[in-house]
């Protein structure tokens, strides 16, 4: 089983990394984000049992990512202490994890008028996709950091949660 789940982390990760990159990325609009967000239902997303979003008709007919438009991934496995919790908190060997920010830091009158989010440089978001075996479907974890956005542009000064 463990065998299989390498071999289906390995093929998304392979297909992630062949799309095209590179060049000056852009973030879409605050407005196109907030439309997609009231207009667009995540939930089926996140109960597809597919490996890729551009498997699942949502993601098909909406290919351009407007939350979390860029990000960078690595393959990983999830360790954890010992806990009570089950599932996916108890571990998961072949994972792949995309680390972006939710939206373009505020800019312009956004960045005079936003209140605390005016200093926001990141609005970090982490998304891991846990492979499991046996004809499983894989599980997705996500994390997200303050609302207000962090003030530096370390991605790692300050911890996440699922808040989602």
């Amino acid at each position: 089983p463990d065998a299989d789940a390498a071999a289906r982390c390995d093929a998304l990760f392979q297909k992630c990394a062949a799309r095209p990159g590179g060049g000056k990325r852009s973030f879409p609009a605050h407005t196109a984000v907030m439309k997609d967000i009231y207009g667009a239902d995540y939930t089926s997303l996140l109960r597809c049992p597919m490996d890729d979003r551009g498997s699942h008709p949502f993601g098909a007919a909406h290919p351009e990512r407007k939350l979390c438009a860029h990000g960078a991934m690595a393959k990983c496995r999830l360790e954890s202490f010992p806990t009570t919790y089950s599932g996916l908190f108890r571990g998961a060997p072949h994972c792949v994890v995309r680390l972006s920010t939710a939206v373009a830091p505020p800019t312009g009158a956004a960045a005079v008028l936003l209140g605390k989010m005016r200093k926001a440089k990141l609005f970090p978001c982490v998304a891991i996709k846990a492979f499991r075996g046996g004809g499983a479907a894989a599980g997705n974890l996500l994390f997200a950091g303050g609302k207000t956005g962090h003030p530096e542009t370390d991605f790692f000064a300050h911890g996440v949660c699922t808040q989602l």
